[in-house]
Order: structure tokens, then C-alpha cells, then sequence
């Protein structure tokens, strides 16, 4: 079991919601800031790999 569930099971009802709202916060922003990490890793990976580099000169 994991330690929000076993912390849960141990708060009173006042202090519940409070408490699974505040770890769903945690859970989403960990997912979120994970994603952005991950997207911004595939499009690194995919613009190195596309035929359409560009190189730095005069023209840009």
C-alpha cells in the first residue's frame, strides 16, 4: 500500500478531503511537469532528425 493511501486511512473526515485534495494537486503537477519534460524531449529528438535544418547566417 502506498503512503498516501496508508495517511488516508488515518485522517479524520474533516481532514480528508483537505488531505487528498492537497496529494491530487502534488500527483497532477508531478504528471504535468513530467509531460512537458517528455514533449519537449520528442521534439528536441525530432527537429535533429528532420531534413529541414537550418544553419545560422546573414539570411536569417
Amino acid at each position: 500500500m502506498d503512503t498516501i493511501t496508508k495517511t488516508a486511512q488515518i485522517q479524520n473526515s474533516a481532514n480528508l478531503i483537505n488531505y487528498l485534495t492537497e496529494q491530487n494537486m502534488k500527483t497532477a503537477n508531478h504528471i504535468l511537469n513530467e509531460t512537458h519534460e517528455l514533449i519537449n524531449q520528442l521534439l528536441h529528438e525530432a527537429l535533429l532528425n528532420s531534413k529541414f535544418q537550418f544553419e545560422h547566417g546573414d539570411n536569417l
